[in-house]
């Protein structure tokens, strides 16, 4: 088939895909831009939790700082799941690694020290984020509220609650290493045992927050205070203190299944693409009804009106400006011409009438949406990834039920790039070069399924050509927002192997990979490669592991 010469050109092209992407229902999931705001957050700690301090001034300079984000952004994440999770994830992250650094630097032994155990805070947050990301947008609304609380859920709340207040209030013998090292690990063990357990529900929102922020500052706390640091000194005694006493002070509604609402998003804190300028409605307006007009009156059979399709992609859409109307009137016309049907007609129509409105009130000079190194990121380690194991799946298609399973990935696929990409420029004409391949891949095995002969299917034609250009872009978005420059080598081994943290088998696992996973190498100099990892880290796998082409 004349598909698989695609093969090769996509493994050796695309970035590596190493986060699977999971399907998760979610209730009250957070809007595409309130995540996208969340995620930018979740950057910004990343780059604080990256080296630990070189000596106590440092560390004293980090804990305040954090003690400060604990009252500002944390406080004003947006009221909807994945950024409730995420939050709690940071307070634990910033707690323990401010801990973790003081035990380290007093010299403490690792027997005593809990924190070294814990996964690394990429490790903990990449976890975190492939759980909340849902590619398939459809199956949660953004608006809706969390569920109430069933009355079990209220006594499992408040026994935890009780157990941690009873647990804190034990008595700890900092001078005995072997007494602090226990009651440590138990606040620790609280922590990760019993959190994780208890239903996520609306009247107990505040106090799942207060609950592990209690016992991550407490732990902190108890760690500062070991090492020697005065209590007047010790920034996570007030942040424990409060903490606490939100806990202690959380009462069970006195009649359960009432329903909290959470609050909307600020419109004015919302992200898009700017609005198109008048001239730039002038100039697309037109061209996009005549095309949408002359497709619907067309009544060619499948290989023509594919081709004209690819047609008009050529000749108008690939010139159209980014900006926020006429970016959706293009994506839906695309949409439309490549797979007529009622759903991406009504949706074409609401961006053409959409784009004749916007007239009236558009700006003189549309503004530019420049994408920041924190929405370059995530489209690198989420979005390119969920493209990169769509097109691997399409590529191993060899019957009808697959291609019929694979249809439904690929709606869901552009579903989810639709909604979550980031608003700006770059991630837009990205968004665009991956929402056609995978509706051309869709579009080719159709016309494979139904009999065409491969040399009259279009859009055999073109895929390679895509596929080279989108690796190239993706090089380019690397390079411009400082990713570095790499090359792709394949895992080529039968089973896993273990990335570590440095060029040697005495250094801890960072990731595992498996036979055939790519790999994103920045340094092949050596008998260990460095490979970047999905989180922006780096790792080392030994070489004689890898290959730079595909396994058989």
């Amino acid at each position: 088939m004349r598909r698989k010469s695609l093969i090769l050109i996509f493994f050796v092209s695309l970035l590596p895909g190493l986060i699977v992407m999971r399907a998760q229902a979610q209730v009250g999931s957070c809007a595409p831009a309130e995540f996208l705001s969340v995620f930018e957050l979740v950057v910004e700690y990343q780059q604080h939790l990256a080296e630990p301090p070189l000596d106590f001034a440092s560390l004293m300079d980090y804990s305040q700082r954090y003690a400060a984000d604990r009252e500002g952004s944390l406080l004003e994440l947006p009221p909807c799941d994945e950024a409730s999770a995420l939050g709690g994830l940071l307070v634990e992250l910033g707690g323990d690694f401010a801990a973790h650094a003081a035990l380290e630097l007093a010299g403490t032994p690792p027997s005593a020290n809990p924190y070294r155990s814990l996964p690394s805070a990429d490790d903990r947050i990449n976890d975190m984020l492939a759980q909340t990301l849902d590619p398939a947008p459809s199956q949660a609304s953004a608006d809706s509220a969390l569920p109430a609380c069933a009355p079990e859920d209220l006594d499992a709340y408040a026994a935890a609650r009780d157990n941690l207040l009873t647990l804190l209030a034990k008595p700890t013998d900092l001078s005995s290493r072997d007494a602090f090292a226990m009651s440590l690990q138990e606040r620790l063990a609280w922590r990760a045992q019993t959190l994780p357990g208890l239903s996520v529900c609306a009247e107990t929102v505040s106090l799942a927050e207060a609950l592990i922020a209690a016992a991550t500052d407490s732990a902190a706390s108890l760690s500062f205070a070991f090492v020697g640091v005065p209590a007047a000194q010790n920034p996570f005694l007030a942040l424990s203190e409060a903490s606490l006493a939100s806990a202690t002070t959380w009462r069970a509604p006195s009649a359960p299944g009432i329903e909290v609402a959470v609050a909307a998003p600020d419109p004015a804190e919302t992200r898009s693409l700017p609005a198109c300028s008048r001239s730039q409605l002038d100039v697309a307006l037109r061209p996009l009804r005549d095309a949408y007009r002359e497709a619907a009156e067309s009544d060619a059979d499948s290989p023509n009106r594919s081709q004209t399709h690819l047609d008009i992609r050529t000749a108008l859409l690939a010139n159209l400006p980014i900006c926020a109307e006429i970016y959706t009137a293009s994506w839906w016309l695309d949409a439309w011409l490549g797979a007529p049907g009622r759903q991406s007609q009504t949706r074409l129509d609401a961006a053409l009438s959409a784009l004749n409105s916007a007239r009236a009130d558009a700006p003189v000079i549309s503004q530019s949406a420049p994408c920041s190194t924190a929405d370059m990121r995530y489209f690198s380690v989420y979005i390119a990834p969920a493209f990169h194991s769509l097109m691997r799946r399409a590529l191993a298609v060899g019957d009808f039920d697959q291609q019929a399973q694979l249809r439904g990935e690929s709606g869901t696929f552009r579903d989810f790039l639709w909604e979550y990409a980031p608003p700006c420029e770059e991630a837009a004409e990205l968004s665009l070069l991956m929402r056609r391949i995978a509706a051309d891949f869709d579009a080719m095995l159709a016309l494979e399924a139904a009999g065409q002969p491969a040399l009259d299917i279009p859009y055999l034609l073109v895929l390679p050509g895509d596929l080279a250009e989108l690796a190239e872009r993706l090089a380019e978005m690397n390079a411009a927002f400082g990713f570095g420059e790499s090359q792709i080598w394949f895992v080529d081994i039968q089973g896993y192997a273990n990335v570590r943290s440095c060029g040697s088998t005495a250094c801890g696992v960072v990731a595992v990979v498996r036979g055939g996973d790519p790999l994103d190498v920045v340094d092949d100099s050596g008998e260990w490669l460095e490979v970047r990892l999905p989180s922006g880290g780096k790792g080392f796998i030994a070489a004689f592991l890898a290959s730079k082409t595909p396994p058989n």
